[in-house]
């Protein structure tokens, strides 16, 4: 379902991945580079479910009535993936830097340096 090479959002010069435990994407994690590791990778990644609200008015990044039905799990599941991809967005377009909350500032001047190329 999910490739370890193909980012599930590619926004504004950001790419984001699925994070790993062993063969399987883990729902919640994800990382800025392919093939991370959620057990054996040193490389950084973050918990959608930790981003600040004002990125996730209106936004349901965390469902609990999962389907049983494989259709119906596939679709829920894909209305998951919309939501946190919308909530990405919208903290890359408020300068939010994911993976270090606390150097946002920091985080919008690069990547204000990103578009501007």
């Amino acid at each position: 379902m999910h490739s370890k090479k193909k980012p599930i959002l590619d926004y504004k010069g950001v790419r984001v991945f699925h994070v790993w435990k062993g063969s399987r994407a883990l729902s919640y994690l994800y990382a800025l580079e392919p093939g991370v590791d959620a057990e054996t990778s040193e490389k950084p990644f973050f918990d959608i479910r930790e981003l600040p609200s004002r990125y996730m008015d209106d936004v349901v990044v965390e469902q609990t009535d999962s389907p049983v039905d494989d259709e119906d799990f596939k679709v829920w599941h894909q209305k998951e993936l919309e939501a946190h991809c919308e909530a990405i967005r919208r903290a890359i377009d408020g300068g939010y830097n994911v993976l270090n909350p606390s150097f946002e500032s920091k985080f919008k001047r690069v990547l204000s340096r990103i578009l501007n190329r």
